[in-house]
């Protein structure tokens, strides 16, 4: 009996000493087995967990899409309507904004045609008279040559000479306040009077001695002077005043202004 028991040991062991290897290889290759099955199993797992995720998380991505989707005919038929409602009130708005300076234009032309008549109005024509009587020795000629008797030259003439006696008077020709009194060097002592809107008139050779000062108010005939024998450039003609006439500080002819 012992001796079987021995037998089979033996035999055993021989089997395991001779297969042994094989069974090492087999028993490794199963649990290479087992691992990869196990590996692919929790791949498998997280990939399913992760799929189910995105599942999961699509699902407001897709409530956004359906938000997004074509809206039905009626529902575009309400919103074309209310698209159209809208211009119109829009073209009802910019056409008032359009209108609203043609009817301020009205306004300021209408407020325009009321205003008086009085700041549209030219000044009053002055009252105007001849400062002396007596006949015209010299006409006004600013733009062509004149012979001077006194220089015995040529030159113009900004000016009228009216023919006087010595000591006449002479007279404002239009209201006015005197604004100089000097001795010029070539026309003698000089009285200038201002009647305003631009006139100014200049009173020439007279007397030293005048019956105005600066800053006197004279009406239309007033006595400014009389008639002397200063002006220099003029002492070789018979006694005359020489009148001068302004407009804004151009020269002009007198008689138009007395006229």
């Amino acid at each position: 009996m012992q001796n079987n028991n021995k037998e089979n040991s033996g035999s055993f062991k021989n089997f395991f000493k001779d297969k042994g290897y094989y069974i090492v290889l087999i028993l490794c290759l199963v649990a290479v087995g087992i691992s990869g099955y196990v590996f692919v199993s929790s791949a498998v797992r997280q990939k399913d967990a992760v799929v189910s995720g995105q599942e999961s998380l699509s699902v407001p991505t897709k409530i956004e899409d359906e938000s997004k989707t074509p809206q039905s005919s009626d529902s575009k038929s309400t919103s074309a309507q209310t698209d159209l409602d809208t211009s119109v009130s829009s073209f009802g708005d910019t056409q008032e904004e359009e209108e609203t300076p043609s009817d301020a234009s009205q306004s300021q032309s209408s407020d325009t045609s009321q205003t008086p008549e009085s700041n549209s109005q030219e000044p009053a024509t002055l009252e105007t008279a001849w400062p002396i009587d007596g006949s015209m020795l010299q006409s006004y000629s600013i733009d062509q040559l004149t012979y001077n008797a006194t220089m015995q030259d040529w030159r113009t003439h900004n000016g009228i000479d009216i023919a006087a006696e010595l000591g006449q008077t002479v007279m404002a020709a239009a209201d006015g306040t005197v604004t100089a009194l000097y001795e010029d060097d070539y026309l003698g002592t000089t009285v200038v009077l201002s009647h305003g809107n631009g006139y100014t008139t200049r009173y020439c050779n007279l007397n030293e001695e005048t019956s105005v000062q600066i800053g006197d108010t004279l009406k239309c005939g007033d006595a400014v002077g009389t008639v002397g024998q200063t002006a220099l450039l003029e002492v070789g003609t018979d006694p005359h005043l020489h009148f001068e006439v302004y407009k804004d500080n151009a020269s002009i002819d007198p008689v138009t202004f007395l006229s």
